[in-house]
C-alpha cells in the first residue's frame, strides 16, 4: 500500500499508546475508544494460568488513527482496507510458577492453539505467517518490537494471530453488525456477543433516566424496553 511505512510514528503514538492509556479520552466520532479495549479484550487468570485475548476490530485502528490526527483521511482508509478483511487477535498464554513469574506458550506453540469461529458455526484456524498480506505481514512484524519495549516480558510474549474471515467482500466477523466470535486458546474459550456496545450510542430507559450500553435492547434489572438519547 502506498505510503504504509510513513505509519510508524504515528501508530506507535496512538494505536499502543491508546491501548494502554489509563486516560479515557472519546474519539470525535463519540466512541469512547477506552471503552472499546475494555469491551474487546479478554483475560483469564487462574488455575496458576493466565491467558490475555485482544481482538482488535478495524473501527479500533481508524478511531485511533482519526483521534491522532497525524494521517490524512486517505491514508486512514487505506490502512483500515489492509486489516478490515481479517479477524486480528493479540494473544498471550502463561503459566504462573510458585513465586508468581509467568512461563509464556512460545509462538508457534500458542497460534496452533488458537482457533475462532463465527456466528454460523464455521471455525478458522490462523493464516500461517508467511502467508498473511505483505502489508499486513510488516505492520505486524513492526508492532511486536513495540509490544516489547513497551511492556517487556508480557509485550514480547504477545503474539498476533491472524484470521481470514470475509466472504464475497466483507468480514462475517463485524464489531458493528449482529453475530458472535467465539476465540480458544487452547482449553480456554472466549466470547464476544455483537455488535460491541462501545461502538454504538448509548440506550436510555426513559422511565428511569439509567444508560446502558448500546447493544442493550431491555433494562437489565426491569424488562423495560430501551431507546436511544433521541427517541426515548
Amino acid at each position: 500500500m502506498h505510503g504504509f511505512p510513513t505509519m510508524r510514528t504515528s501508530l506507535l503514538g496512538c494505536a499502543l499508546a491508546l491501548l494502554f492509556s489509563a486516560r479515557a479520552s472519546p474519539a470525535d466520532s463519540g466512541v469512547d475508544t477506552q471503552e472499546l479495549i475494555h469491551e474487546s479484550q479478554r483475560i483469564l487468570n487462574q488455575d496458576h494460568r493466565m491467558t490475555f485475548a485482544w481482538w482488535v476490530p478495524s473501527q479500533f485502528w481508524r478511531l485511533s488513527l482519526e483521534k491522532d490526527g497525524q494521517l490524512a483521511p486517505k491514508a486512514i482508509d487505506g490502512f483500515v482496507k489492509v486489516v478490515a478483511p481479517y479477524t486480528i487477535l493479540l494473544v498471550a498464554d502463561g503459566n504462573m510458577g510458585s513465586m508468581g513469574a509467568l512461563t509464556y506458550v512460545d509462538a508457534d506453540t500458542l497460534r496452533k492453539s488458537v482457533s475462532a469461529k463465527d456466528a454460523t458455526g464455521k471455525v478458522y484456524a490462523p493464516i500461517e505467517e508467511s502467508k498473511l498480506e505483505p502489508n499486513l505481514a510488516n505492520f505486524l512484524q513492526m508492532m511486536g518490537p513495540l509490544l516489547s519495549n513497551m511492556l517487556g516480558p508480557f509485550g514480547k510474549n504477545m503474539h498476533f494471530i491472524v484470521f481470514a474471515t470475509s466472504e464475497h467482500g466483507s468480514n462475517v466477523i463485524n464489531a458493528e453488525t449482529n453475530g458472535k466470535l467465539w476465540v480458544n486458546v487452547a482449553d480456554r474459550e472466549f466470547t464476544w456477543r455483537l455488535p460491541l456496545g462501545s461502538l454504538l450510542p448509548h440506550k436510555v430507559d426513559s422511565k428511569t433516566g439509567e444508560q446502558f450500553p448500546g447493544n442493550f435492547l431491555f433494562n437489565p434489572f426491569t424488562g423495560d424496553k430501551l431507546g436511544t438519547p433521541s427517541t426515548h
